[in-house]
């Protein structure tokens, strides 16, 4: 892995800008912001990364910046041809920053509910496939998210967090109200766990790893990219 340089400010990182506009991303349910940028007349995303925008970084507990940690220690290195990360350059300036990404939308799957076809949920198996087996036996030692994180989305002390913030985005508030009402969906065949097992099982989940684990997964989460030309790569945006 080959290490990258991280602006000093969201505002170096985008220097050379032309122009710079706000961006709605339809699909994104993080709450983080988004920018187009163009840059030499080559259209870019900036990605915003901030806690006090993103509920998973909340959740997860991420105060390191992950999408920018990604790059800046080079673990992009370890993708497979196969995925293009599309991040071109990093900035982090007071516990926060940002990641330019070249504007890949074209190759997305389409913000709506239109179904993919069998071969395109194949090539995407294939591919995530791939990108397990390149970074089979990878330990994360270079601060990314700890596994026990992992398991604390929607537990008491993140919806505690979101609550007192006033749940400021749609995706927790949905699961308050879920829990609230009572309204949250088990599968038929699912069984009520009880009793001291569960109680040591949950105190698991908020625990910290004492050594490094192999990672699941070396990127940041993304949507699924859609179907390109056979001579391009799919592309993940972190979007």
């Amino acid at each position: 892995m080959r290490p990258r340089p991280v602006a000093a400010s969201v505002d170096e990182l985008v220097a050379a800008a032309s122009s710079r506009s706000p961006m709605t991303a339809v699909d994104s349910k993080s709450g983080a912001r988004f920018e187009r940028v163009v840059i030499d007349g080559a259209a870019f995303v900036l990605k915003h990364v901030d806690h006090r925008d993103d509920w998973i970084m909340r959740q997860c507990g991420d105060i390191g910046c992950v999408p920018i940690r990604l790059w800046e220690a080079g673990v992009f290195d370890l993708l497979p041809d196969c995925i293009d990360h599309a991040t071109v350059g990093a900035a982090r300036e007071q516990g926060h920053g940002a990641v330019l990404m070249r504007d890949v939308g074209e190759w997305l799957v389409p913000p709506d509910d239109t179904p993919l076809m069998p071969a395109d949920h194949l090539r995407f198996l294939d591919h995530l496939a791939a990108l397990h087996a390149t970074t089979w036996g990878w330990h994360d030692t270079v601060g990314l998210v700890p596994v026990a994180n992992r398991y604390s989305f929607f537990g008491p002390e993140a919806m505690t967090c979101e609550s007192a913030l006033g749940f400021p985005q749609p995706v927790p508030r949905a699961r308050d109200r879920r829990v609230a009402t009572g309204s949250t969906t088990r599968h038929p065949n699912s069984r009520t766990r009880s009793g001291p097992s569960a109680t040591r099982r949950g105190r698991c989940s908020t625990r910290w790893p004492t050594r490094p684990r192999r990672s699941s997964t070396a990127t940041p989460s993304s949507p699924t990219p859609a179907p390109v030309p056979t001579a391009a790569r799919c592309s993940s945006t972190g979007r």
